[in-house]
């Protein structure tokens, strides 16, 4: 996946479809206007695309103060928003004060679990971020949410419900620099899901239930141990269910996409043991490539190597 650089015509005409298999008519710009907006301000429109294929897109426009307040006050839908409705980034000075309206965030189904909103909202924010850094105010980000979907985005994103508006939309607003904040901090909901797979195979209580365990391996798994054996499915699944209780916590967790349905993570396993009467931190470092496989992510390969200067053992799964 990448941010696409040049967009033509018909990616628009693209993403109007897109964005009608969630939203209706009533709320979606027309390709015709929404390519006018590009032509006009290149940056307020950002997309990802994967294979030649837009996947996900977004629209982040700086509004002219009159345009904003008409938002704010309920009674305008962004829908015939035009370019007019803009104000021009690159006339834009130090000391001039914008504000913005996140119009849409569209991603598609089959890549919410992946990389594609992070991804997106950094690369949109960073051109915000340069205007501020040559000097522009940039005050607040206005959304108008017409999904529950939207809503809980929203929500999730630390924005204030403002109130409905007259033509059925709800309005969040939130300072810019929050929003900064948060998208910079973010975990994708692949980096999350992944995270929580990798705790669950070294939480112990999870581990007593070798369905579990089986349904989170790939049937062709294959582990690299520390100590140069090599384990299939079959084995790290005993291994799990009959192991010990340890008290393991992970740091420097990491993930990168290497395709649509496969992807990376790094992370250290550390593990505070007894031995005899000291205690010492044993750590690991670890690798995982986790695979989509039948509407689920899958743990294909592990491998776990000491990290000798931590301690004189480590943990495998």
């Amino acid at each position: 996946m990448r941010i696409k650089k040049n967009k033509v015509l018909k990616d628009f005409i693209d993403m109007e479809q897109m964005e009608l298999n969630y939203y209706s008519e009533d709320h979606v710009t027309p390709h015709e206007e929404a390519y006018q907006w590009h032509l006009s301000n290149p940056h307020t429109d950002m997309a990802v695309e994967d294979g030649g294929k837009i996947v996900a897109f977004s629209d982040i426009i700086p509004l002219k103060l009159s345009v904003y307040e008409r938002i704010l006050a309920g009674n305008f839908n962004d829908k015939y928003l035009t370019a007019e409705d803009m104000m021009k980034t690159e006339t834009l000075k130090k000391g001039d004060v914008v504000n913005l309206l996140l119009s849409c965030i569209v991603v598609r189904e089959e890549y919410r679990k992946t990389e594609a909103l992070k991804l997106l909202l950094n690369h949109h924010l960073d051109y915000y971020r340069e205007l501020i850094r040559n000097g522009v105010r940039i005050d607040w980000v206005l959304t108008s949410n017409v999904t529950e979907g939207g809503e809980r985005f929203s929500e999730r994103m630390g924005f204030e419900r403002v109130g409905r508006t007259s033509h059925g939309s709800t309005l969040f607003h939130i300072r810019f620099s929050e929003l900064d904040q948060r998208v910079m901090s973010m975990k994708s909901r692949l980096e999350e899901l992944l995270l929580r797979n990798e705790r669950n195979l070294l939480d112990r209580e999870f581990c007593r239930d070798r369905c579990r365990i089986e349904q989170l391996l790939s049937d062709d798994f294959i582990e690299y141990g520390q100590s140069g054996t090599v384990c299939h499915k079959k084995d790290t699944v005993g291994a799990l269910h009959d192991g010990k209780d340890r008290s393991i916590e992970i740091s420097g967790f990491e993930v990168k996409s290497l395709g649509t349905h496969t992807a990376m993570v790094h992370y250290t396993a550390h593990e505070l043991e007894a031995c005899s009467e000291q205690n010492f931190d044993a750590a690991s470092l670890r690798t995982s490539i986790w695979r989509f496989e039948e509407d689920e992510w899958r743990l294909l390969f592990h491998q776990a190597t000491q990290w000798k200067n931590r301690g004189e053992r480590c943990i495998e799964y």
